[in-house]
């Protein structure tokens, strides 16, 4: 039940922001429960390795607009400000 809960309350959370919505529709949901502790830090860089499909990506740009960040696996990094599988992040 409690699994049940947080899905609904992170669908909630995506539903709420149109770079999330159009994200979920080409198949990622936005990592919503990380947002109250990354808002809770002043970053000015964001790297995301092991990065897979964006989720940690979204809620990262989301949360630190000015930073300037990067994703990827070992094989090869990506600037957070450019695109996301066609979704404009910045």
């Amino acid at each position: 039940m409690k699994d049940a809960i947080n899905k609904a309350l992170k669908l909630f959370n995506i539903l709420r922001d149109s770079l999330f919505v159009r994200a979920l529709l080409k198949g990622t949901a936005a990592g919503t429960e990380h947002g109250k502790f990354l808002q809770s830090l002043d970053c000015r860089h964001v790297v995301d390795i092991g990065a897979n499909c964006g989720q940690f990506a979204l809620i990262s740009r989301k949360c630190f607009p000015d930073a300037r960040g990067i994703r990827g696996s070992g094989l090869g990094l990506k600037p957070f400000s450019t695109s996301f599988d066609g979704v404009r992040l910045s």
